[in-house]
Parts: structure tokens; C-alpha cells; sequence
């Protein structure tokens, strides 16, 4: 009974759109012309549209409608050089209304790339036409050429342990460089071959740095339903992705997310409102430090159809996630058209994302904005041709050295799209990063605690305060090339103070072993610095400094021993003097912040303690040192 009245209601319809072709003013007075048109804007099929558009202008040759009809068909199938073959036929044989046909003809240029002859055809259209219309595609053929005039470095390299069978996107890259997802999408056996589904894969670095062969990430991820667009925070324990059509989806595509417990990956969460609403959802991007969630939606409120937006992210006790009100990305970002696709780099400034509202070679660009530290976005640069092309270009990711971008394309592979990595070229590289992890024990038990750990910059003296874990773990990203002080303190624990050179980042992972307070215990400041012969401090030993004023501070009972060390350079009693010289240094700064002065010994050893070699450069240096003692606890 309903197919037959779906079949009636078509009928009508029809009846109604024939009449309705009809009653137009058409460029043709040949009826035979006007039923093919009719019947080819009837056609519920593409390759019958076609067949009847064609039968039309074959009936009259200066109808120009039938030929705009036809371009559009090809259009619609992705077939370029047809479409732009048929509006030059038009040019050729019709002149009603010939200046739509040049502007639809330097569109159809634009929009396969050939820049030059959408310009040289908009320059042929003559005034009476919309001058606003051609003033704006001259603009942005003029852009788009001047990109591809200037082509910046591009030597795209296929990921073949990566790509599947099957088209692969949205690439993504775990923010410890050890983990490659992608978004797959595959046959699902289990229905026609003319249905697919989307799930996630992913692919681990082996010993030799190489790529394993990629593989589903599995349920209760992957489902029979469409998942994808994936993200990692930086220690691994939380995955965001996108699914939709779920019974629990607020809109048709919500953003979830699943918590690692060091085994499996647990039930997807749908965190809701207000991250997620009765709209779309998509391409969540979670920052480095784990603060900000960013993601593409078509809410209302935003600047144009899809626009990128933000969410303050906090960690509740249990593990689970709570996102703020989000906040629309700003008038640099967003405009009146779409963009997504959002990728912010660790080094908290520079976001990656595709638009086709700024200015750009034709359909989705790479454009990349740097956020400034009052928050204010740069405006977007075009990240260049030919990484963009007249095509859509998304998905884009960048390294956490900045000299690796990853991204899919279907141009570089014919009838399939696959992951390629390229050599990110400088000017639009962002700041050069190493990831920096560890994990903090108590020494005699080795059983893993949380900390609170302090990361200065000894050319800036910035400072970043962190947590580890409850399993004693953390991890962050540091500027790479950079020299650190980093201390870490709990409660009744003698603090951990060490230099993070350069080198040393790239070792990646540190174990800190924290000793219980006693009597007796001792360890060396190693970010405490004086100019050379001088008990004069550097002022990058302020951070140090202020540690171990806040050390006091919080446990009253301690009481310090500051004990100076020098090399054997010089005569033993200018040593002794000077060591002396700069434990009082160090005593008398400590004073000055307000701790109690009787709490605060000082002694010079000079030469008499080395604990390296002084026939080396390196030995002497390990032999200047402070050393700080627990005396006593009152």
C-alpha cells in the first residue's frame, strides 16, 4: 500500500515539474527540445539526465540551457573535462545569455585548476554582468595562481605500512611519536559490497623506528556503526573520536571518547552536552597539555556553516571528563563558509585546519594560525601549493619537531586515498618540541607516587607545574634545544632536583627515585649557578632557588646544612673562600624570601670532596657544585 502511493506521489510530481519546465521562458522554440529537457530534469537517474540533455541540444544547438544542464550533470560526476567541453560548445553555438555561460565557464576553469584560462574567459564578459560576481572569482583566481606560481617544497612519501586496501584518512600521530592511527574505510562483510563502514586503525613504531603493518583498533571501539577522526591525549590513556547514528548520539555525529586503563580501552562515553548538541560534531583535537578540546561543528552561534570551536577540558577524580561551554574559534579562524579539521601542535600556538572560506587554490586549503600568549589568533596562511590544490585538502598533522606533516590524498594515488608524510618546509613549521616523560618512585619501596613536578626554562626562568599520575607516571612537551631545571617534590620527601640538557630530552623517559626526610640526607642542586670565580648567581638559578624556599616553607621542621664545592683549580685557601662564599650566597637569598636564619647552615669544603675527576673539563664541572643537607628535623 505504501509503495503504491510512493509511486502515485512521484507520478504528481513529475506531472507538476513537466508543467512547470514548461511554463518557463527557455532559450528554444523546439517543443521535441523542451520534452528532452524536460524529461532529462525528470531523470531520477544521472546517466539518463544526461542522455536527454544531450538528445536536446542534438534537437537545437543554440539552447543554452540544455548546455548549462549538461555542465552541471558532469560536475556532479566529477567530470571536469566534460563539464568544461560542454560550456565551450555553448560559447561556440549559443549567444542568449552568453555572459552566465563565460562566468559558469571560468568557474568550471577555477574549479579544475587552470587559473589563467578562468581569467582570460572573465576578462571576455562583458559590463552588463554582475561586476561583484566577476570581481570576486577574478580575485580568487588571481590568488590561487599567484600560489601556484610560488610552489613551496613538496615531496610526499606513501606510508605503505600504514595504508590499507581501502581509502585511509584522517591520519593522526600519538603525541609520544610512537602510535599511528588512521580512519579506514572498509567493505563491511557482513552487509552488501555496495554498504561500507568506517573504523579505526592503528600502527606501532618497532625497535628500529619502522612502522608496523596497520590493524583495527577493535571493539568496543569499532563497531558495526561509522567511527573515525581520532585523537590521543599525550600520555595515552584517553582516545577521542567521532561516531554517529548511535542510539546515545545527541545530533546524526557526536564526539566520544574511551579511558585506557593500562590494558584495554573501556565502554565509549558520550560526554554529552554542552560538547556535544542535536547538531554536528566532529574532528576533536585534544591539546597537548590536555586543557583544550577543538573540534568542527555546524552549531548555531558560529560565524558560517561548519566553524572550529573550543572547550576548556578538566579531569575529574574517577578519570572521566568534564568540557565547559564551547567557545566559538574568532573571525580570524572562522568565516561565513566552512572550515575543519583542526589539528593544534604541542607547541600550545600553532593550529592546522582546512577551509574553503579564505583564500586559497579552489575547494578545502591547509591554511595555519599562530595563537600569541593574550590568546589572539594570527591571521591563517595558506600553507602553499602544492600541498593544496584545486581539490580538498584536510586532515592535516604535524610532527612534534615540526619537520614531518602527515596528511590523505587521493590525487598522488589514482581512485584511492592514502597517507603520505612529507618534510614540512621551515616558514610554516611550528615550534620544535621533544616529548619529555617519566615515572616517579619511592626509593626503598619502588612502588609508584604522585608528585608534584616543576619544569623551568633556564633561559626564560617560566615555570610549569605538573602532576604525575596515580601509577607514579607523566609527560609533557618541552620546546626543544632548550636547557631545564626540573624538580619534584611530595610532602615528608626529600625533593629531586636535576638539569635537562638538551640531549636528554631526547632520551624521553626519566625514572625519579624521591627518599623519604631524614637526618643525614643529602643531594646536589644541580640548577644552582655562579658566574665563573664569583660567588655572584646566574640568574637562571632563581627557579632552583625558589624550589627550595617553597620546600621550607611547607615542611617548617626541616632544618638545612648549604655546603659549597669547587674544583681544584686555584690555591686551596681561594677555594675554600670561595665555596664558602657561595653557600652563604645561597643561605642569604633563602633569608631574604623570609626563612628563619637559624634554620639555615653554611659550610665551604672547597677542593676537598670532589666526586669526578679534575683532569677533565667535565670532571671539574661536576665538582662546582652545591650540595644541600638535612641537619636536623625540630
Amino acid at each position: 500500500m505504501k509503495l503504491l502511493k510512493k509511486s502515485y506521489n512521484i507520478a504528481l510530481l513529475l506531472l507538476l515539474f513537466t508543467s512547470y519546465i514548461s511554463a518557463q521562458t527557455l532559450s528554444t522554440s523546439s517543443k521535441k527540445a523542451t520534452a528532452y529537457y524536460a524529461s532529462a530534469r525528470n531523470s531520477l537517474s544521472a546517466n539518463e539526465a544526461i542522455g536527454f540533455a544531450k538528445k536536446a541540444i542534438e534537437e537545437d544547438k543554440t539552447f543554452t540551457e540544455a548546455y548549462w544542464f549538461l555542465a552541471t550533470q558532469y560536475f556532479e560526476q566529477k567530470k571536469q573535462l566534460e563539464q568544461i567541453a560542454t560550456l565551450k560548445d555553448a560559447i561556440q553555438n549559443t549567444s542568449y545569455k552568453i555572459n552566465e555561460t563565460r562566468y559558469r565557464l571560468a568557474k568550471a576553469y577555477y574549479e579544475t585548476g587552470e587559473y589563467e584560462n578562468a581569467i582570460n574567459t572573465l576578462s571576455k564578459i562583458s559590463d552588463e554582468y554582475s561586476q561583484q560576481k566577476i570581481s570576486s572569482l577574478l580575485r580568487k583566481n588571481e590568488v590561487a595562481l599567484k600560489l601556484k606560481n610560488n610552489p613551496v617544497p613538496f615531496d610526499p612519501q606513501n606510508l605503505e605500512a600504514i595504508n590499507t586496501p581501502y581509502d585511509d584518512y584522517w591520519p593522526n600521530i600519538s603525541l609520544n611519536g610512537k602510535v599511528f592511527s588512521t580512519t579506514v574505510l572498509i567493505a563491511d562483510k557482513n552487509k552488501s559490497n555496495l554498504e561500507w563502514n568506517e573504523d579505526i586503525y592503528w600502527s606501532f613504531r618497532d625497535e628500529t623506528g619502522e612502522w608496523k603493518k596497520s590493524e583495527s583498533i577493535g571493539m568496543p571501539t569499532n563497531t558495526e556503526e561509522n567511527e573515525g577522526s581520532q585523537n590521543f591525549s599525550i600520555d595515552g590513556k584517553y582516545m577521542f573520536f567521532v561516531a554517529c547514528d548511535k542510539p546515545d548520539t545527541r545530533g546524526g555525529c557526536d564526539i566520544y571518547y574511551c579511558v585506557h586503563d593500562g590494558n584495554n580501552w573501556s565502554l565509549p562515553i558520550n560526554p554529552g552536552e554542552p560538547l556535544n548538541s542535536r547538531h554536528w560534531e566532529t574532528n576533536p583535537c585534544l591539546s597537548a597539555d590536555g586543557k583544550e578540546l577543538f573540534f568542527s561543528s555546524n552549531r548555531p552561534g558560529g560565524k558560517g556553516k561548519k566553524d572550529i570551536w573550543e572547550c576548556v577540558v578538566t579531569k575529574m577524580p574517577d578519570g572521566t571528563l568534564r568540557f565547559s561551554n564551547p567557545i566559538n574559534l574568532s573571525d580570524s579562524i572562522n568565516t561565513p563558509d566552512d572550515e575543519f579539521s583542526p589539528f593544534f601542535h604541542q607547541d600550545g600556538s600553532t593550529l592546522y585546519f582546512a577551509s574553503n572560506g579564505h583564500e586559497g587554490l579552489g575547494g578545502f586549503d591547509i591554511f595555519y594560525s599562530k595563537r600569541n600568549k593574550d590568546y589572539v589568533w594570527s591571521k591563517p596562511k595558506n600553507i602553499g601549493y602544492p600541498i593544496n590544490t584545486h581539490k580538498d585538502e584536510y586532515g592535516f598533522i604535524v610532527s612534534q619537531n615540526g619537520e614531518n606533516a602527515y596528511f590523505s590524498s587521493d590525487i598522488l594515488a589514482e581512485n584511492e586515498k592514502d597517507i603520505y608524510e612529507i618534510n614540512l618546509y621551515q616558514a610554516a613549521r611550528p615550534t620544535a618540541m621533544s616529548y619529555f616523560a617519566g615515572i616517579v618512585y619511592e626509593r626503598t619501596e619502588k612502588t609508584p607516587i604522585e608528585t608534584e613536578i616543576e619544569i623551568s626554562n633556564l633561559s626564560t626562568n617560566s615555570t610549569l607545574i605538573y602532576n604525575s599520575d596515580w601509577n607514579g607516571t607523566f609527560a609533557t612537551y618541552l620546546p626543544a634545544n632548550q636547557e631545564y631545571a626540573i624538580n619534584v617534590h611530595k610532602k615528608g620527601f626529600l625533593f629531586y632536583s636535576n638539569n635537562i640538557t638538551p640531549s636528554a630530552l631526547l632520551d624521553n623517559k626519566v625514572i625519579i627515585e624521591l627518599d623519604r626526610i631524614q637526618v643525614g640526607q643529602s643531594l646536589i642542586l644541580n640548577n644552582i649557578s655562579f658566574e665563573t670565580d664569583s660567588y655572584k648567581l646566574l640568574s637562571k638559578s632563581t627557579p632552583e632557588l625558589d624550589y627550595i624556599y617553597r620546600f621550607l616553607t611547607h615542611q617548617p621542621e626541616v632544618n638545612i646544612e648549604i655546603i659549597g664545592h669547587t674544583d681544584n683549580v686555584g690555591t686551596y685557601e681561594h677555594n675554600i673562600t670561595l665555596s664558602q662564599n657561595r653557600a652563604n650566597e645561597v643561605a642569604k637569598y633563602l633569608i631574604n624570601r623570609g626563612i628563619n636564619k637559624n634554620r639555615i647552615t653554611c659550610i665551604g669544603l672547597g677542593e676537598a670532596l670532589p666526586i669526578a675527576s679534575n683532569d677533565t673539563e667535565e670532571g671539574r664541572a661536576k665538582n662546582r657544585r652545591t650540595e644541600l643537607k638535612i641537619k636536623s628535623l625540630e
